[in-house]
C-alpha cells in the first residue's frame, strides 16, 4: 500500500484480535450479517495522531501497521469542524475508558439478537456520563457536535461496527484512503 497522509477527522475502525476485540465483534454482529471485522475505532486530530479511548483516552501517533482501515468524508471538513474535533479530544484526553458502557451496548445487542428489532438503543440511552468514553461513543459525539453527521444511529448507541458499516455502505458520502485490514 502507498503512503497515505492522513487528515484531520478521518475515521480508523480497527480489527482487534484480542479476547475483548473478539467479543465486541461477537456483540455487535446483527443477524445475517456476513461478518463484523471493526472492534475498535477512533479519528485522527492530524496528519500523524489519532484521538481514541484505550484504557483512558489518548492522543497519540498510528501505527500503520495496526490493522485498521481509514475512511475520508468526502465533501471534506471546515477549519471551524477541524477546530472543534481537536478541541473534544483534548477535552477527553486522560479521560478514564467508560468499562460500564460497553455492559449497555451488550445488553441492547443480545435484545437484537433475541427480538426482531434490529437496532435496539434501551440500555444505551441511559448511559450518558460524557466523562467517560468508549470508543465508538467519542467517535460518534464527535462527528455529530463538530461535523453534524450521524453514522446511521444516535452517537452513544453507535458501536465500532456500526461506525465501519456505514462508512463502507455510504461510498457517496466516504472514500476509503487507507485499508491495512484486507490488503487492498
Amino acid at each position: 500500500m502507498t503512503v497515505t497522509e492522513f487528515k484531520c477527522g478521518d475515521v480508523v475502525c480497527e480489527l482487534g484480535q484480542s479476547f475483548f476485540g473478539r467479543a465486541i465483534r461477537w456483540f455487535t454482529r446483527s443477524w445475517g450479517e456476513k461478518g463484523t471485522w471493526a472492534s475498535h475505532t477512533g479519528h485522527m486530530i492530524d496528519d500523524t495522531h489519532i484521538a481514541e479511548a484505550l484504557a483512558k483516552f489518548t492522543i497519540q501517533p498510528l501505527d500503520v501497521a495496526r490493522r485498521v482501515k481509514v475512511w475520508r468524508l468526502k465533501v471534506g471538513l471546515s477549519e471551524s469542524e477541524e477546530i472543534c474535533i481537536r478541541v473534544k479530544a483534548q477535552h477527553w484526553l486522560g479521560k478514564s475508558y467508560g468499562w460500564w458502557k460497553n455492559g449497555a451496548h451488550a445488553i441492547d445487542c443480545l435484545l437484537e439478537k433475541i427480538t426482531p428489532f434490529k437496532h435496539v438503543y434501551l440500555f444505551r440511552r441511559f448511559i450518558g456520563v460524557a466523562d467517560y468514553p468508549i470508543c465508538s461513543w467519542a467517535t460518534g459525539w464527535t462527528y455529530d457536535e463538530c461535523v453534524g453527521y450521524r453514522f446511521g444511529v444516535p452517537p452513544n448507541a453507535a458501536a465500532p461496527d456500526d461506525i465501519a458499516d456505514w462508512c463502507e455502505t455510504h461510498p457517496d458520502d466516504w472514500e476509503l484512503i487507507f485499508d491495512n485490514v484486507t490488503g487492498a
